[in-house]
């Protein structure tokens, strides 16, 4: 049997993913200051990247995971150097090859599918399009607890931080129907329309529950 050291493709796994994480491993200095650093891994995992696609080709049951994890990783890697758009796109395909490998073996997969979710959430909510971070959430939470239901011990450690995202959202929710009741109200009042004040108090009373 062949040993790791002797397969190239698993070595250029490896060095993508330490490039990628010990410049922000040996300084406390953001990652996003680490650009060489930051260069150099993301030219890493794109060569794993494309030495796993051609191999997944031939055996994709073996090497259709480490496509996923490698695009998993440069998810990672473009949202600490805030380049948010190509983050998402890694996200969404590590997310898409996850949930066909879920198909087959969901006890395997399943966990890998909700981390994918909860990061491509997290990247929507740097994007300030909170609908779409909740929606992602939600799922990631769903199969999250699922999971928790019959692993405790080994998925509450997922389970807490998704838990955390959720409660920010619905912070930044509740701040946002704030700030637009205090304007419906203020509207209300100093209208000079009639129908301008009819219709603040209307949407207040859908909005805030309650009309001044």
């Amino acid at each position: 049997m062949a040993r790791w050291w002797t397969k190239p493709s698993i070595i250029l796994a490896a060095l993508g993913v330490l490039a990628v994480l010990l410049p922000a491993r040996l300084s406390r200095t953001p990652i996003t200051q680490h650009t060489s650093g930051a260069g150099s891994g993301e030219q890493a995992l794109q060569e794993a990247l494309t030495t796993y696609r051609q191999l997944a080709q031939a055996q994709p049951q073996t090497y259709l995971p480490e496509v996923a994890m490698t695009l998993y990783n440069l998810g990672l890697l473009y949202r600490d150097t805030q380049r948010l758009r190509e983050g998402e796109q890694a996200y969404q395909e590590a997310l898409t090859t996850y949930r066909q490998l879920a198909q087959a073996q969901p006890q395997a997969y399943l966990p890998k599918v909700a981390m994918i979710l909860h990061n491509l959430g997290i990247v929507r909510l740097d994007q300030e399009d909170l609908p779409q971070a909740q929606t992602l959430m939600t799922e990631a939470l769903t199969i999250r607890r699922a999971l928790w239901k019959h692993r405790a011990e080994a998925e509450g450690n997922d389970l807490g931080p998704s838990l955390a995202v959720e409660i920010m959202m619905s912070q930044r929710q509740e701040e946002a129907v704030t700030l637009i009741c205090e304007r419906l109200h203020k509207m209300a009042q100093g209208a000079r329309g009639e129908h301008l004040k009819q219709w603040a108090k209307e949407r207040a009373v859908k909005v805030c529950k309650r009309g001044r």
